[in-house]
């Protein structure tokens, strides 16, 4: 199977995470779409996400409302840190009758050159991005990497849905119903400590 892998912190998921992976695991670009837990970000420090048996949860929340859509707890079980190409290459290395593609947002292909064994990644694997907004994405990629340009976006970020809760406030329409019922359950994101939840 040909499939797309989608990496976050997802701390929490949320609506545009799930639009994003639902989209195009019914684009034809892949058969599934995976949504993959990372333990840390090597490009973000200075804050704890909750565990990353929270954020696999949340994701299978999301998940399950998606005909293609799976979740991988491979990175979590990576040595730290995260980086896209060991997951990519213990991924092939655990399922060899699957092709993988990596999934980013324009965003993250602003800096991409930067990830460790980037012309790896391109050259072994390819890479999709879809466009998120404020970030355009070049008329001329490298070969093996390609755009999909007119799918909805939408401008919300975990760490803004992260200040929302801890301040309070409503997040009901960028949250999906599920995984807002678990954070309540589990107490995350109650204020801005490095809060690991319950």
């Amino acid at each position: 199977m040909r499939i797309g892998i989608f990496g976050g912190s997802f701390d929490p998921v949320h609506a545009g995470h799930g639009m994003v992976a639902n989209e195009l695991s019914q684009s034809g670009l892949f058969d599934e779409v995976w949504l993959v837990p990372g333990r840390i970000n090597p490009f973000k420090v200075g804050r704890e996400p909750v565990s990353s048996e929270h954020r696999i949860n949340m994701a299978r929340i999301v998940a399950r409302k998606c005909a293609a859509v799976r979740v991988s707890d491979i990175e979590t079980r990576l040595p730290e840190p995260s980086y896209s190409i060991n997951t990519l290459r213990e991924l092939v290395r655990l399922y060899p009758e699957h092709s993988f593609r990596l999934i980013i947002g324009s965003d993250n292909w602003a800096g991409f050159m930067n990830w460790r064994e980037a012309e790896a990644i391109i050259r072994d694997f390819g890479v999709i991005i879809y466009e998120r907004p404020g970030y355009m994405v070049p008329d001329s990629l490298p070969d093996n990497v390609s755009v999909v340009r007119n799918m909805p976006q939408m401008q919300v970020s975990s760490s803004y849905i992260r200040d929302a809760i801890a301040a309070g406030r409503n997040v009901n329409f960028i949250v999906p119903d599920g995984v807002m019922d678990y954070i309540g359950v589990h107490g995350l994101y109650t204020d801005n400590s490095n809060n690991n939840g319950k």
